[in-house]
Parts: C-alpha cells; structure tokens; sequence
C-alpha cells in the first residue's frame, strides 16, 4: 500500500473469527473521502449494497448463477477485519482472495481486464473500507461456476470481495435496492 501503517494484531482480540484482527492505524480524512469518491465512480454499492454491509439477496452471475457480493465493513467475523491492506488491494485489483483463488465473476478485475485503478487509488479504496464502522452480515456463499484452483495471483488477495460491476447494478439489494445505490451514488 505504500507506507507501513495497517499492522497485525497479534490476538485475536476476542472475535469469533479466530483471526488476528487487522488494524489500520491512523487514517487521513482525505484519503478517506478520496477513497469514497471511488467506490461511488466503481459503483461498489450496487453490488454489496448502500452500506457495503453484502448482499443477502444476490445479484446475477455467470451462466444465470447467483452471486452474494459479501460485506467489505471492517467487522472481523464477516467482513474484512481480518485482512491485510495488501490482500484487500489484491482483490480490488487483480481479483485474488486471500487463499489464491479467482474471486467469482462478476466481481471486476479493476488492476486489469476492467481498469480503471491503480495501487494507489486501491489503497485510498481500501482506507475508505478501513474508515467504516464494522457491521455484522454473514451473506450466503457464493458457488463460482467455470473458476478453478489457482488464479495464479501472489497468494494474497479477497476479503471476500464478490462485488460486481454494472452486471447487478439493477439487482433487489438487501439493502434498499439499487434505487438507494444510485442515491447514495449521487446518480
């Protein structure tokens, strides 16, 4: 991510995760609004909803498969508390999650086949995440039709990001819909 904030906590600070529960440090507020500039211009809210809390309705996927973009909050048991800024950026931009796998489509490739940003607007994204406060919501599993074993990646990658492109942006959001995405997308 650039710099050396963002360490490892080495408990697991009492979450029923069962993993060591990342911490930020300090963020900068206008790396913060930086980063929500982004996500509203990725539309990230469409798929993973007005909060970025998931998606317990699902969106449309490949081949008609439905697929539950998960909750980017900071709460370690659902979300991406226990994380790594890296794993995060590796997700967002080459879609890898933390165990090497292809993230399942339609979760864009926004480092590469779907573009659009680089390291350090992933980073200024994932300060954003980082900033938001952690909300519980375990959405059902996604089953990734045509991906298989490695996608070849650096081994660090997701947070369980399943998010979409424009391919849910009509989708019934948990949420409040995709109405209340545009809203919150200033569209």
């Amino acid at each position: 991510m650039g710099d050396a904030r963002g360490d490892v906590a080495n408990e697991t600070g009492g979450n029923d995760a069962g993993c060591a529960v990342f911490s930020p440090g300090p963020l900068d507020p206008n790396q913060v609004d930086a980063g929500l500039s982004l996500i509203k211009q990725m539309k990230c809210m469409h798929c993973h909803g007005t909060l970025l809390s998931g998606n317990n309705t699902g969106i449309q996927g490949v081949g008609g498969a439905m697929a539950y973009p998960p909750n980017l909050t900071p709460d370690p048991t659902t979300g991406l508390g226990c994380w790594t800024n890296a794993e995060v950026v590796n997700a967002i931009l080459n879609g890898i999650d933390d165990q090497g796998m292809a993230l399942c489509p339609p979760m864009p490739q926004f480092g590469h086949v779907d573009g659009g940003l680089d390291m350090q607007s992933a980073a200024l994204v994932v300060d954003y995440l980082r900033s938001l406060s952690p909300i519980v919501n375990q959405v059902p599993d996604t089953e990734c039709p045509a991906t298989t074993g490695d996608a070849g990646g650096d081994g660090g990658g997701d947070a369980g990001v399943d998010s979409g492109s424009d391919a849910g942006a009509d989708a019934d959001l948990s949420d409040g819909g995709s109405d209340a995405a545009d809203a919150a997308d200033g569209e």
